[in-house]
């Protein structure tokens, strides 16, 4: 057992948070890095099932549960939930909400924050983290039991009243992280590179954004289709995909630097005329 988790004893429901090791194995967590080396290294493009930028430093996989051939990420999003029923029979009515698989790299930390959306659960599994532990995951914990109201970002003197409750999520490779994401939590800086799956479950009335799941039959086993009810959450969007579908942020950012240099051609035209 890892020493992160044996140290703090974290309950999901008394802590808002909680560890299991070696959810992906080592060779999965290899194979799915290899496939994933592949799939970021272009640019989606009208919907294209590869890498959106979402900005300078953070990638996503464009509908991973289509694009990613590797390991079935259905099956795997039932295995965290089974997980997630273990801890409270609440969990066992709701539906998944959203899957991400994201990619960050040399960005500074993420402040300390709440999502203030209460009763949504978030899991995240390390599939890439680097030598120098970019962008390790970290959270108060007990803090999804508060009993005032954070806008979202936390004050100076707010982090140094619950320091204490501090959990730096240094675990390894493969790690399922279990989180109330009412609670407040953060990101160390990145300094290299780091790769994230995660899901998203809420109760299946929730008011909060959700986002659809899309569906391959290539990845509908027999279990799969047993849960089928877990996906089919209500929504009628893809949230990053259908934003990005036929506007990728990387587009804007071409288009915006195309008319500087037309803009700059311009002036140096005019400027030579008026000589």
């Amino acid at each position: 057992m890892n020493k992160e988790t044996m140290k703090h004893n974290l309950s999901y429901m008394n802590d808002g948070i909680s560890f299991v090791n070696g959810f992906i194995s080592y060779d999965e967590t290899k194979i799915l890095n290899d496939e994933l080396d592949y799939l970021f290294s272009k640019k989606s493009v009208n919907g294209s099932l590869r890498e959106i930028k979402v900005n300078k430093h953070t990638s996503i996989i464009n509908m991973p549960t289509l694009a990613v051939r590797s390991i079935n990420l259905l099956e795997l999003c039932l295995s965290v939930k089974r997980e997630l029923e273990k801890h409270d029979k609440k969990f066992n009515s709701y539906v998944n909400t959203g899957i991400e698989i994201r990619q960050d790299s040399r960005q500074p930390a993420l402040p300390w924050h709440t999502d203030n959306r209460n009763g949504m659960v978030r899991a995240m599994i390390y599939i890439g983290i680097d030598k120098k532990k970019s962008g390790i995951f970290r959270y108060m914990k007990k803090s999804h039991k508060r009993d005032f109201y954070v806008e979202h970002h936390l004050s100076k003197q707010e982090i140094e009243v619950h320091a204490a409750d501090i959990v730096n999520c240094d675990v390894p490779e493969g790690t399922l992280i279990l989180f109330d994401s009412f609670g407040f939590h953060g990101r160390k800086e990145c300094l290299g590179k780091r790769r994230i799956i995660m899901f998203e479950f809420q109760a299946k009335n929730s008011n909060s954004p959700i986002s659809a799941v899309p569906l391959s039959s290539r990845i509908l086993t027999d279990n799969v289709l047993s849960n089928l009810s877990v996906f089919l959450n209500g929504a009628t969007e893809y949230t990053r995909a259908d934003m990005y579908y036929r506007d990728p942020p990387e587009r804007n950012i071409i288009l915006r630097i195309i008319g500087k240099f037309r803009r700059f051609y311009r002036s140096l035209r005019a400027s030579s005329h008026s000589d």
